[in-house]
């Protein structure tokens, strides 16, 4: 289990950021929160918690000519009562979503709402999310006893490695994105922006699949920072020696997510280079991890790709059938059906990027796996893959 004082709402957002700015950032919180109680009865609220960086007291801090600015996203999780979470998202969730894109140009950043409620906090299996929220989040309205019955989230052994997984996919993802961002014919200052911050953020989740894979999670990036040294340096035989590769990037990943900075001095040249760096890792990291998880001895990502094997083995074969039926219609009964969607994801996303070369000749497999035509080219697989990504990400 954690330290219990980890189990308590911050001071801080930032670890070191001006006082204006935590004035700033306390300011739209209790914005946000009027805004909140403005749509959601006073006897259907229950609590609301910040979660993300500044939720921890980690959050960045953009420092600029005129003083210190956010660059996190605010993300609120609504806890409400009243009924299933489905159905008190489909009554209020519209309301909050147009409350925050109406909030994010005047704050600065983006401010998201999200439905949830504390029964099914309490009833959930560990998760790297839930991990996070009960560990180190901001109370804006409620106190710590309403968490009674979450404490099996605190132990981050328990973080099953299909989570590590999901994080890698999502972070590995980016540099789909960001590929499409680099072959634009006309880049702006905001593509290399997002090139760069999405390398920063697969940086991180190199080296925090390690840490979650041991067992050494924790919600702190400056504690994960300190594992990952002793990790890597002590035990360095435990692991492939390209991972020595990992270390450096994530402090200087950790050190960019506590005071980023915007990447106007990196040139085209040299974005492209690193994404090519990152490309090749993503692939060894992948084939390290999946290969512990699944008990498998994979060659690449192509092997990979082409397993027979099921890649998401704790997922319910008739959940995933109604799942699919819902995504696919019709087209669901030409695929594997008892498979769950995300698996789509994790092989296209081995073929789109570590079989490049040869993405014709996976044309086939990719079409199956998105539900596209064959033959498409790399600018269709992405959207398509991004439209399947944003369901079961």
């Amino acid at each position: 289990m954690e330290d219990p004082k980890s189990h308590q709402s911050p001071e801080r957002f930032t670890v070191d950021g001006s006082a204006s700015l935590e004035t700033r950032l306390k300011k739209l919180c209790d914005l946000s929160l009027q805004a909140i109680e403005s749509i959601i009865p006073k006897g259907n609220l229950e609590a609301v918690l910040l979660g993300g960086g500044y939720g921890r007291g980690e959050g960045g801090v953009l420092k600029l000519f005129d003083g210190d600015h956010p660059y996190n996203d605010l993300e609120f999780f609504v806890m409400v009562k009243g009924g299933s979470v489905w159905s008190l998202d489909r009554k209020y969730g519209p309301a909050l979503h147009e409350i925050g894109e109406r909030m994010s140009p005047d704050a600065g950043l983006d401010v998201e709402f999200k439905i949830f409620s504390l029964p099914r906090l309490r009833q959930a299996s560990v998760n790297m999310f839930y991990y996070d929220l009960v560990a180190r989040s901001r109370w804006i309205l409620g106190e710590e006893k309403m968490l009674h019955g979450c404490e099996h989230h605190l132990n981050a052994k328990s973080i099953p490695l299909h989570e590590a997984t999901r994080l890698l996919m999502n972070r590995t993802s980016g540099l789909l994105f960001s590929k499409d961002k680099l072959n634009l014919s006309t880049r702006s200052e905001f593509d290399k922006d997002f090139i760069g911050r999405n390398l920063s953020k697969l940086d991180l989740a190199f080296g925090d699949v390690v840490l979650t894979s041991q067992g050494l999670y924790h919600w702190s990036c400056i504690e994960r920072k300190r594992r990952l040294e002793t990790e890597l340096q002590e035990r360095a035989n435990n692991y492939p020696a390209d991972f020595q590769q990992l270390l450096q990037p994530y402090q200087i990943a950790v050190e960019f997510k506590q005071h980023p900075t915007r990447s106007d001095s990196t040139t085209w040249e040299q974005l492209e280079s690193a994404w090519e760096q990152r490309r090749q890792l993503s692939e060894q990291v992948w084939i390290w991890l999946e290969s512990k998880r699944l008990g498998a001895d994979f060659k690449s990502g192509t092997d990979y790709a082409n397993w027979s094997g099921n890649l998401c083995p704790e997922s319910n074969p008739l959940k995933n059938c109604l799942i699919n039926l819902k995504t696919f219609k019709s087209q669901a009964l030409k695929r594997p059906i008892f498979r769950y969607p995300r698996e789509f994801l994790f092989r296209s996303l081995a073929l789109a990027l570590w079989d490049q070369p040869n993405l014709q000749a996976a044309s086939n497999q990719l079409a199956q796996q998105l539900n596209i035509p064959t033959g498409a080219n790399l600018k269709e697989i992405t959207q398509a893959y991004t439209n399947l990504w944003n369901r079961y990400n």
